[in-house]
Order: structure tokens, then C-alpha cells, then sequence
């Protein structure tokens, strides 16, 4: 499969150099924070990449995450999915109601694309929360 991608990308008007190919990890860079006792996931994007804002979820087993999404949303036509909104811009998300979530494993979705080269499939990272002797909430990616 990655031979057609390359193979019909070099034949195609729109070649590009190997050089420019990232992998997703550092596409998007993705990280665990405590701000004022409250968790953050946040999301360091390179500069040539972006994230579908429809592909970006956060659940549990059984249920939709409150969240609050923090960044600049960006309306484009997508040579992979059509007019899309997405990230091309560092942003945050804010979890709510954390105390529902203690003890859950919470599944964080995403994709996105290497602009006008390739399109990452969808990530799915497992993040889980606990709470501390001190009271103070924290998280980390399994």
C-alpha cells in the first residue's frame, strides 16, 4: 500500500520530495497537562500538517466525554475529504466534569494529513485518570 501512495504520487503532477514525509508522531504531538487543577490534553502540530476536527473524539467505553476544544478552527477544501474544518495550529482540550471520569480509561481519537502528501490513519490513544493522595487529579497515556 505505501508503494501505490508513493508510486502514483510520483507520477502524479503534485511529486513531492521523501525528505518532506513525517511520521505521525511528529505530525502531531500529543501530551498530558495539569493546569490549575485542571487536565489538558494538548496538541503540538507541525507546520505542515493538520487535524480533521471531525475526526477528533474523546470517549469512554460507553459514553461521550464533556469537553471544551481551545484553538483556531479552520475551513477548507481537502484534497482527501472535501471542504473539512481542522486544526493546523497548536491547540488544547479541556475535560469536564473530571470526577465522573476517575478511574476510566478515556479514548482519544484522531487523524489527520501531512499537507498535499498523505493522510495518517486514525490514532486512537487511551489516557486514564486518577486522583492523588493530595486530592489533585492526574492523567497519563497507557
Amino acid at each position: 500500500m505505501c508503494f501505490f501512495l508513493f508510486q502514483s504520487y510520483g507520477n502524479s503532477e503534485k511529486s513531492f520530495s521523501l525528505e518532506k514525509l513525517i511520521s505521525v508522531d511528529q505530525a502531531f504531538k500529543v501530551s498530558v497537562s495539569l493546569m490549575e487543577k485542571i487536565p489538558k490534553i494538548l496538541f503540538k502540530i507541525h507546520s505542515d500538517s493538520y487535524i480533521y476536527s471531525e475526526h477528533l473524539t474523546i470517549k469512554t467505553d460507553n459514553h461521550d466525554v464533556d469537553y471544551e476544544i481551545v484553538g483556531q478552527i479552520k475551513e477548507v477544501n481537502d484534497e482527501f475529504f472535501g471542504i473539512s474544518e481542522i486544526y493546523d495550529q497548536n491547540f488544547f482540550i479541556v475535560l469536564k466534569n473530571i470526577e465522573r471520569l476517575i478511574g476510566k480509561e478515556i479514548l482519544l481519537s484522531y487523524q489527520g494529513c501531512l499537507k498535499n502528501i498523505l493522510c495518517y490513519p486514525k490514532i486512537t490513544k487511551k489516557i486514564l485518570i486518577t486522583k492523588s493522595k493530595n486530592n489533585l487529579n492526574s492523567f497519563k497515556f497507557l
